[in-house]
């Protein structure tokens, strides 16, 4: 009678050890397919951020471009603004100073 309780006893463990078997494989094929969903969304994310990093290169280097083509005229149009003010300074101190009685 001993024995047949034990018995009893052990298959009841054995069973509960398969059926936990069974749901570490089921999480284990879940697991899997959640890392190869996330792997491809990862995939796509680089995809994206890769094509605009792109572009902003892209953008950047045309600025590049465009700010030197220009800096040479913009340094010119300066230098003159800049004369005009100081002749126009001279010629008003000169006013005030009494040079043009």
């Amino acid at each position: 009678m001993d024995d047949d309780a034990r018995l009893v006893r052990i298959e009841a463990k054995v069973d509960k050890l398969s059926e936990a078997m069974v749901e570490i494989v089921r999480l284990e094929a879940s697991q899997a397919s959640v890392s190869k969903r996330v792997d491809r969304i990862d995939s796509v994310l680089d995809n994206r951020i890769q094509h605009k990093l792109d572009d902003l290169d892209a953008r950047v280097n045309r600025i590049d471009s465009l700010k030197s083509q220009t800096e040479g005229r913009t340094s010119t149009i300066e230098r003159l603004f800049w004369a005009f003010v100081a002749a126009a300074s001279a010629w008003i101190g000169y006013l005030f100073s009494g040079g043009g009685k």
